[in-house]
């Protein structure tokens, strides 16, 4: 039977708010003998088990992590579960998943983060009452991410929570505290993904290149995309806007957009249609309407996961699912779009009407 003595002393330890040398002086041990249990290089003596599975009132079989494995699978089974619902905008659902969770896992730090996400993402504006939410969950949401940044040891747990926080604090309006934890974020140029391909030879390193490339593209496109919404004019935006489809056509080539089909279709709809209707082309804005419709048909009928075939990021795989905060299907929101007053001059266009049903029936 496989023991976790050292993740469970561990997790237990720091649930207590105790150092090494606080823990050492309570089991009179060296702080050295605790740091070597934490590791797994050594296993405390038999006869100090009663004295620590009664400190920290468990079990001696929860103490040696004997029933860990049983508890790891329930554990994986909860963020599945978590996952599946956050994938569907059942925010409320994630929300009591990740309480629930935590009942039993009280020291899950990547529990901890999902609820902060879900939190989060409950006071979003496509949620009922995501106002009321927001200003409701402020400070559980602060207070999780001080607990995960004072307890865990897992870097990309600590990160997560350390950037959602700025960010969080950024769209409450403390700006200057949200950009205070954000500038301590660790520098792009010192990242991991700068480095490792001088780590990586043969068929792992093409993978991790074509994957690279896969998530700078996306990374550019998405900066273009917001530069789009800082344009001075029209003419700029627009410049922006086609641009970003350029690059994805690229990288991608056609007929393997993946989650592009979708996004290039919400730009459309969103963005560029829209000014050649306050350019008069209408014309044009219809044409892109039913590019949109196109591009959405394609993507829903993508399969799940999604695995590109173009040269420059061929094998790369992407969920065909998004998080979202919305539970609608995807057709609907995007409808929803040509309900705006921007478009009163196409309504009563059969071509708009067939958009509008296509996107419906999705």
């Amino acid at each position: 039977m496989k023991l976790y003595f050292d993740e469970v002393f561990r997790g237990l330890r720091k649930g207590r708010n105790l150092t090494q040398q606080q823990a050492a002086e309570l089991f009179g041990v060296s702080p050295q003998a605790v740091s070597r249990w934490e590791t797994g290089e050594a296993c405390p003596d038999i006869s100090l088990l009663p004295a620590m599975a009664d400190y920290f009132k468990v079990s001696i079989e929860q103490l040696l992590g004997a029933d860990e494995g049983r508890r790891k699978e329930r554990l994986e089974g909860l963020l599945a579960e978590y996952q599946d619902f956050i994938f569907a905008g059942k925010i409320e659902d994630c929300i009591r998943v990740a309480r629930a969770g935590l009942k039993e896992f009280p020291n899950s730090y990547e529990l901890m983060d999902k609820l902060m996400y879900a939190l989060f993402a409950a006071g979003d504006d496509a949620v009922p009452n995501g106002k009321e939410n927001d200003a409701r969950n402020r400070d559980e949401i602060i207070s999780l991410a001080e607990r995960i940044l004072d307890g865990c040891t897992d870097d990309k747990i600590r990160l997560c929570a350390k950037s959602r926080l700025g960010f969080f604090y950024c769209e409450i309006g403390d700006k200057e505290k949200g950009r205070a934890i954000i500038n301590s974020l660790p520098d792009e140029d010192t990242s991991r993904e700068r480095y490792l391909y001088w780590a990586l030879d043969g068929e792992e390193r093409l993978d991790y290149m074509r994957g690279r490339i896969f998530t700078c593209t996306n990374d550019l496109v998405q900066e273009l995309w917001r530069l789009s919404r800082h344009a001075e004019d029209d003419g700029e935006k627009l410049a922006c806007l086609e641009l970003c489809e350029k690059i994805v056509e690229l990288v991608f080539g056609e007929g393997d957009y993946g989650q592009w089909f979708n996004r290039l279709a919400g730009y459309y709809i969103c963005d560029i249609a829209p000014i050649y209707l306050r350019r008069g082309e209408n014309e044009r804005a219809l044409a892109l309407l039913e590019k949109a419709l196109c591009y959405m048909r394609r993507f829903e009928s993508l399969p799940d996961p999604i695995v590109h075939t173009s040269p420059a990021v061929r094998g790369v795989r992407d969920d065909k699912r998004n998080e979202t905060a919305d539970p609608r299907p995807l057709g609907q929101r995007m409808a929803e779009q040509l309900d705006m007053p921007r478009y009163d001059g196409l309504k009563c266009e059969p071509r708009f009407e067939a958009v509008l049903k296509g996107l419906l029936e999705l």
